[in-house]
């Protein structure tokens, strides 16, 4: 809830957050949106499933997770950015915009 009031302070428009997979698929198959934050874990679940259909709709994203460097998802997008939790709501705010440029 933090990062999502420090981005709607920054202007952006939030939807969202979305804690299950199935959630967060609705909303990457009918929502429209410029840039997705994506944790590679909801609950026991991971989120590849949304970063493809992401990829497919062209829509960019970025991983903001505790996991490794190592896990299956960062290994199939090896050139998205990553942020570790944690990490300062303005530097995400700021990497957001650069996914947007």
């Amino acid at each position: 809830m933090e990062l999502q009031a420090s981005l709607e302070d920054d202007g952006a428009e939030v939807i969202g957050p979305a804690c299950t997979l199935a959630a967060a698929l609705d909303l990457a198959t009918r929502a429209q949106f410029s840039a997705a934050i994506l944790d590679i874990t909801l609950g026991q679940e991971t989120v590849a499933p949304v970063a493809r259909l992401l990829r497919q709709r062209g829509i960019p994203f970025l991983f903001y997770s505790g996991q490794t460097k190592s896990d299956p998802v960062r290994r199939e997008w090896p050139d998205t950015p990553a942020l570790p939790k944690p990490t300062p709501p303005q530097r995400i705010a700021q990497a957001v915009a650069a996914l947007l440029h």
